[in-house]
């Protein structure tokens, strides 16, 4: 296990962007766009996130309405629905070894889902409010997550607890992400702040 003592380093009020034009082929993954019923009246399904498996083989995409559908890459068929949410997933993620998927959703909880058997394997609560974003380390050991609370939280995957919460936010946490090495950790905020964090 990795214990990490997250030190806060830089904050930054500076945004840059640029366009970048790559080659892109179309394909088609259909199935969270299709309308549900509900109370007998078909209820619109649209999608809020989607993640890569880092082996290239699956994909996988949030719903508004707390659908997480598991496609396979090369034939673009659906795998499966995997439930446990029932309001809008806003980010997902998979583990590095491509075996678990973490999705951060409205109705304030990460689930982590085996991706082989489609299983809800464990459903973590502590945010005060939505859960706006989720990475995983690159170790696989643990997890970040962002929420409206305005807090940034870890989470330990061995014992499933949360063993870290960091405040340095004023406002709705929209985006986290570990470097490749996994020695950083920046979160984005509406408080129009960066920070970026040491792991030790």
């Amino acid at each position: 296990m990795i214990v990490f003592a997250l030190r806060k380093k830089r904050r930054t009020h500076t945004y840059t962007h640029t366009h970048t034009h790559t080659n892109h082929h179309a394909y088609s993954f259909a199935c969270c766009l299709q309308p549900k019923e509900e109370r007998g009246r078909p209820k619109e399904r649209f999608v809020l996130s989607v993640a890569y498996s880092p082996d290239g083989k699956r994909l996988a995409c949030g719903a508004m309405d707390g659908t997480v559908a598991l496609f396979d890459v090369a034939s673009t068929q659906l795998l499966g629905l995997l439930e446990g949410h029932y309001k809008p997933v806003r980010s997902l993620a998979f583990t590095p070894d491509s075996s678990m998927l973490l999705t951060a959703c409205d109705d304030m909880h990460v689930n982590l889902y085996d991706v082989e058997n489609k299983a809800l394997v464990e459903s973590f609560s502590g945010h005060d409010s939505w859960v706006l974003s989720v990475a995983p380390h690159p170790s696989g050991t643990c997890f970040v997550s962002g929420g409206s609370d305005a807090k940034v939280k870890l989470w330990d995957l061995g014992t499933r607890t949360c063993i870290q919460t960091l405040t340095d936010h004023t406002d709705q946490v929209w985006s986290v992400a570990f470097n490749p090495d996994g020695s950083r950790l920046v979160s984005a905020s509406d408080d129009k702040t960066i920070v970026t964090y040491s792991c030790a």
